[in-house]
């Protein structure tokens, strides 16, 4: 039990009246006696107030928390018997979630409940925590006040921002690869599936003529492929040091996760089975590669909550985990942040893959690189800051170059591009036959 700031007040106000007529011996003895009859009152509110009341919890929410969006929390607390009690309630929801809609203060007689709603927003993916709640409950004459934990801790999930992919975004990003020309065409021959026969039409390639179908038609026909479906695709994801680093509001490692569930998205879409390996030092996380819709909630369930750390990446223990779990061949997309120090590392690990796989590396480059490169030297310190960020960013690039790898699996993008330019190689590669 605790003071309610009611009886802070009013304490402090009865002993300065008191000190007054004390100071000039005016009916100083009646107030003693009244000051005796007060703490009997407060005693007394004490003693009720002590008795716990019945009261119940719960909390009622959305099954599905998604980063950085609004969700409603509802807490109700329940009276189930005894005197009517006047309540304030604080829900312990996760620390750093932004909130509003708390405290709720409201009284209940028996039988009655009281629903507190907050809306809260988390910015972070994981695991996150609710305690319990708790009730601050005034004694009857609300002189002193009792603190009751009440409801148990409640672990819920947060998923990364889902609205990339939502198949009405789709169009959309379609739209903005065709408008920094990327064009997706079908392609016949070589590599492709069977889709069906029609006539001939100007400029079909001769070797895509049936010959047969023509004799008994007695007139030209074509047979029609289409991009082939059924095949795999890896998704490898660093999440070691370098992944750690903030680029804007997000990781490194937040931006790559959300540009592997866009192209899982996609790749879903078109009818391929998508699987994930998440590496640091170690290899973090296998997820099979899988079909459909469960194969994307599979990805989403087995990612929501990996973190980087502060480890250097692995390839080499990433790659050889990769070529003994899957056999069948597949691209395996790379997601990182390549240095110069790397290059010889990783060559040895991707020629490893190359026997079996078809690689496609994506480095991920700083949005800060980019801004100081394009910011005009005004002075000779920025100037020579300029120099040493190309000298960077050269090695960068010759270090991506001396991985051995053709330029069409080769990409460099900073986070706002990345997933978009991952889609359109992943999507031109697929196009190609080549896989």
């Amino acid at each position: 039990m605790i003071p309610s700031p009611r009886l802070l007040i009013a304490l402090a106000g009865w002993v300065a009246v008191g000190g007054v007529l004390e100071w000039t011996r005016f009916h100083a003895e009646p107030w003693r006696w009244a000051s005796l009859g007060v703490m009997l009152w407060i005693l007394q509110d004490f003693l009720r107030g002590h008795r716990t009341p019945q009261l119940d919890v719960r909390r009622s929410h959305s099954s599905g928390w998604i980063q950085g969006r609004q969700s409603e929390v509802v807490v109700t607390v329940s009276h189930r018997e005894g005197r009517g009690v006047h309540i304030e309630v604080f829900d312990h929801h996760p620390a750093h979630w932004a909130m509003s809609g708390h405290p709720l203060a409201g009284s209940l007689k028996a039988g009655q409940e009281l629903s507190c709603p907050e809306t809260l927003t988390p910015p972070l993916r994981g695991d996150h925590v609710f305690e319990g709640v708790e009730v601050l409950v005034d004694s009857p004459s609300r002189l002193w006040r009792r603190r009751l934990m009440l409801g148990k801790p409640e672990t819920v999930r947060v998923f990364p921002e889902l609205a990339l992919l939502r198949g009405s975004s789709l169009p959309d990003a379609s739209s903005r690869l065709q408008r920094s020309g990327v064009h997706r065409k079908r392609r016949r021959g070589e590599g492709t599936e069977f889709h069906q026969l029609r006539e001939y039409r100007q400029g079909d390639p001769l070797r895509g003529i049936d010959w047969k179908a023509t004799a008994r038609q007695g007139r030209p026909i074509s047979r029609e492929y289409q991009e082939e479906r059924d095949q795999q695709v890896i998704i490898l994801l660093d999440a070691g040091r370098r992944m750690v680093r903030r680029d804007g509001e997000k990781s490194h490692f937040d931006h790559c996760l959300e540009a592997a569930m866009r192209l899982a998205w996609t790749a879903i879409r078109e009818g391929d089975a998508v699987g994930l390996l998440c590496f640091s030092d170690r290899v973090r996380r296998y997820i099979p590669p899988t079909k459909g819709r469960a194969g994307l909630d599979r990805l989403l369930e087995g990612t929501y909550d990996l973190q980087p750390d502060s480890s250097p990446p692995d390839y080499l223990a990433a790659t050889e985990e990769l070529r003994s779990r899957v056999r069948r061949r597949a691209l395996v997309v790379l997601l990182t942040l390549l240095e110069e120090e790397d290059s010889s590392t990783l060559h040895a690990a991707l020629s490893l893959v190359r026997t079996r796989h078809l690689v496609l590396c994506a480095s991920l480059r700083e949005t800060a690189l980019d801004q100081a490169l394009e910011a005009e030297p005004k002075d000779f310190p920025t100037a020579r800051t300029q120099a040493s960020l190309l000298h960077l960013l050269e090695e960068r690039r010759e270090a991506i170059r001396r991985l051995g790898l053709p330029s069409r699996l080769l990409l460099e993008a900073s986070p706002s591009t990345l997933h978009e330019e991952l889609v359109a190689r992943y999507l031109s590669i697929k196009g190609s036959g080549k896989l």
